[in-house]
């Protein structure tokens, strides 16, 4: 079943830090979903902490503003070390490199397999790597494995005929959120959303 979204009239008011504002892409109007994200990682507080793994560090830019509350600790996979220093050099600059980030560089399906290994129950996975179906449908199953009663979010969904096709195979409660980026967004409850 697919929900679709219509009224994204609450990303239009910036409450977002600052520091995040000056990150690449960041005040993109294309970008929506880095509001979005910040948005849902407000909501963690010191009596609710929240957890997040991103698969796809690339720049750091969403990675930040998930970290940007002290609250939420992010765990961001990167299977190119350059880049997960770049965004170590960003988040820095932006103030908020203080220990709620970790960076794992490795392959995205071994580290999401070792935090099964470890019994890590994020609230929310972000997938934005590898644009292949294989790929990201393998990293949903292990997503669904590890927030049964949290959501996975997906990027670029539109971006290529992989994407589509994985999204419009992908089973269960999802809702679609294109409005948050022009390549596609979309949410997924692995657990039913219950």
């Amino acid at each position: 079943m697919v929900l679709e979204a219509s009224d994204p009239s609450f990303l239009a008011v910036n409450i977002r830090p600052h520091e995040l504002w000056s990150l690449p892409e960041a005040n993109d109007f294309r970008n929506f979903y880095y509001r979005f994200l910040h948005r849902i990682a407000s909501k963690a507080t010191p009596e609710n902490p929240f957890t997040a793994i991103e698969v796809g560090t690339y720049l750091g830019t969403a990675t930040a503003h998930l970290a940007a509350n002290t609250s939420c600790n992010v765990h961001t996979i990167e299977l190119n070390n350059d880049l997960i220093n770049q965004a170590k050099r960003l988040h820095k600059g932006a103030g908020i490199l203080d220990g709620r980030t970790t960076f794992h560089w490795g392959d995205s399906i071994a580290c999401l397999t070792n935090a099964i290994t470890m019994r890590v129950c994020p609230d929310l996975i972000f997938i934005d790597g590898e644009h292949s179906h294989s790929r990201v449908t393998d990293e949903a199953d292990l997503a669904a494995l590890l927030a049964a009663d949290g959501v996975v979010l997906f990027d670029d969904l539109l971006l290529n005929d992989d994407m589509k096709r994985f999204w419009s195979e992908l089973p269960g409660e999802k809702l679609e959120l294109h409005h948050l980026h022009y390549t596609g967004f979309g949410a997924w409850w692995p657990g039913g959303g219950e």
